[in-house]
Formats: C-alpha cells, structure tokens, sequence
C-alpha cells in the first residue's frame, strides 16, 4: 500500500510538473507579444504585470490597455482629435504640456505622463474617471498604480526584481525558439502518422470490404445465429464449471469437517445436520 502510495504520488506530481512546464512556456511565449503590443520591454511588461495583478488586471488586459493608450496618443498626434481631444484642450494648457511631450513616448510612459497631469491639473476623481475611461476601458483600475508617478508600480517592479522573477529579453527569446522547435517535432511526427495512415488506407480499405462482404454473404441472421450458439455453450459450460466447483468445495468441506472432529474441536458425533452446515458455509 505504501509503494502504491508513493508511485500514485509520483505519477501525480509528473503530470502536474507537465502542466506547469506547458503553461510556462505558454506564458513565456506570450510575453514577447504582449510586451510588443504594449509598446514597452518584456522586462518592463513584467513589472507591470506584477503590480497589475494586485488590482485584478491580468496580463491580456493590461496589454490590451496599454494598446489603446498607445492607439490614442497615434490618433491624436496624426489627426488632432480622437479620445484625447478633450484632455490637450482642458488639462494640457494648465500644465503646460503639448502633444509633442507624447512623442516617441512608451505606452506605460504615455500613460504615466497622462496621469500625472490629471493631478497636478488637479483633476478629482469623477473627471479621473472620465479621462481614464475615454483612453482605455477598466483603465481606472491601474489608478492606485499610477498615482504619486506611478509609486506603486515602482514598488512592484522593485519587488520582482529583488525575488529574480523578471525574465530577460534573451531567455524569453530562448523558450520561443524552444516552442517553435517543439511545435516543429510535433507537426513532423503528425506528418509522418499522415504518411504511414495514406500507405496503409488501401489495405486496410480492402480489408473492411472483404469483411462487409463476407457478412453479406453469411446474412445477417445466421451471423446472429452463430453468436447465440456459441454464447449458449458458453453459458452451459460456465454453469457444469460451477456445478464442480461447487461439488470440490464439498468435499474440502468434508474433509475439513473430519480433521476438526480428530482434533476435537467438533464433536465425533456431528450429524448430517451439522456436516450440511459446513458444506452450506463452503
């Protein structure tokens, strides 16, 4: 019981070591993108994810949001309108900021910039809402974030850098070049199963019309008829089998009855009455 114990663990910690070495390459692989969309570093994407975790944004959302941020400084800065319209006409002109501080400006850095202007215009938390919404939906979320010049991300990305849980640039690169060399494996086994499938689909398409054939050709019925036959001799062997068993199970009773009457352990008067008892138990 303890090695099925153990064994049963073991198994269960292989699977469960798979699942998370296949989730982490998902993710991992993912981070480039996410990181690309974001308009920022895969170093910088993963401090940011830290401290967006601890507000409820996950990693897609949060790029998706830092998507947007970067979409409405573009629209702006090529048409002059968009979403941002109304922050450069009411809250840029109080601190003294133009379109052309945006320029060239990472998507976390557009929005750090976005925000700190809000509160240094002295914006309240209604008309943060409203601005930060008309960037990107759920925004609001990342405020407590990005509030003090973003001190809080700065902690989090603090924290993930002192616990070594930021990947470099190259190592994400790695397990990218990883997945495509084991996605390459796995297409050319699938390719080489489809390869020996196509050779061995004649022979064994001749097989199944030789057989459709024979059952044609022994009907049905009779096909039904052999197979009753057969699980009715089968059955009637299985009962004489039982029938003997049940006969050889007598007589280990009877003799395990008289060595209990040697020993004394039954009276060497029991009857049949008794001796019945034995074989019944049997």
């Amino acid at each position: 019981d303890g090695v099925k114990a153990i064994s049963s663990a073991l198994t269960s910690a292989a699977s469960s070591a798979a699942d998370l070495f296949n989730n982490s390459r998902q993710v991992v692989a993912e981070l480039k993108t996410m990181a690309a969309i974001s308009n920022t570093s895969v170093e910088n994407f993963q401090r940011l994810s830290l401290a967006a975790a601890s507000v409820g944004i996950e990693n897609d959302k949060l790029s998706d949001i830092l998507k947007d941020v970067n979409d409405r400084v573009g629209d702006f800065l090529t048409t002059g309108g968009g979403p941002m319209a109304d922050f450069f006409e009411n809250i840029a002109p109080q601190v003294g900021l133009t379109a052309d501080h945006f320029k060239d400006l990472s998507g976390p850095e557009a929005l750090q910039l976005y925000v700190s202007s809000l509160e240094k215009a002295g914006a309240n938390q209604q008309e943060m809402t409203f601005y930060l919404e008309a960037m990107a939906s759920d925004l609001t979320a990342l405020l407590p974030l990005l509030k003090d010049g973003g001190a809080g991300i700065e902690e989090f990305g603090s924290k993930a850098d002192e616990l070594g849980i930021v990947l470099t640039e190259d190592q994400v690169a790695a397990v990218k070049e990883m997945n495509g060399a084991l996605s390459l494996v796995a297409h050319t086994m699938q390719g080489i199963i489809n390869q020996v499938t196509a050779e061995l689909a004649p022979i064994i398409t001749q097989v199944a019309n030789e057989i459709v054939s024979m059952f044609q050709q022994m009907g049905g019925q009779n096909i039904a008829s052999v197979i009753t036959e057969a699980l009715f001799t089968f059955a009637d062997s299985f009962l004489s089998g039982l029938s003997v068993l049940v006969e050889v199970l007598g007589q280990i009773a009877d003799g395990v009855l008289a060595l209990l009457k040697d020993l004394g352990v039954v009276k060497a008067s029991a009857d049949e009455q008794e001796l019945a008892a034995v074989r019944e138990q049997a």
